[in-house]
């Protein structure tokens, strides 16, 4: 049983040593760049308006984090949806 277990552990040590100096190259596909865009909207003094902002040729992101920047002297955020 011994000589089992050696013969075993010998030629997994054997494998991990031929994987350990393999070379794999791996290539992400071309894909078209992903482009967030915000509507423009005119408006009145007072007035509410929504901005919708939108992606295109998302290629599989999941979750992202905007930084919203606009003149709070003249623009009052008024909430966020999703």
């Amino acid at each position: 049983m011994k000589k089992g277990l050696k013969s075993a552990l010998s030629v997994l040590l054997v494998l991990m040593l031929m994987l350990s100096v393999v070379q794999i190259s791996v290539s992400a596909a071309k894909t078209t760049p992903m482009t967030i865009t915000a509507s423009t909207k005119t408006a009145l003094p007072g007035s509410s308006v929504d901005i919708d902002v939108s992606l295109k040729d998302n290629p599989g992101v999941a979750s992202i984090g905007l930084d919203v920047a606009y003149n709070k002297n003249i623009l009052t955020l008024e909430k966020v949806t999703y």
